[in-house]
């Protein structure tokens, strides 16, 4: 079974790397307490695109449960990513 999060990290290493790949992987990281991982993945976000903030994550926004999008969020901001 694939998980997203295995997904984004398979994509990343065959370089066919998308900073959404890396937010999700930021994310993720964050909310599985990988906190290490995640400040790195979100390193790489800032990196690819240094004024991305959690306001223009269009993730939460488009979420059927708000919920979701305030998890994916929370786990932005644990990972390091601005408001």
């Amino acid at each position: 079974m694939r998980t997203p999060w295995r997904t984004c990290r398979r994509r990343r290493r065959a370089h066919l790397i998308t900073v959404t790949a890396v937010r999700y992987l930021a994310a993720t990281y964050a909310q599985l307490g990988q906190l290490d991982k995640a400040k790195e993945e979100a390193a790489e976000v800032l990196r690819i695109d240094p004024w991305f903030t959690i306001d223009q994550a269009i993730f939460a926004k488009i979420c059927k449960r708000p919920e979701d999008g305030e998890h994916f969020n929370d786990g932005l901001r644990k990972a390091g990513i601005p408001e």
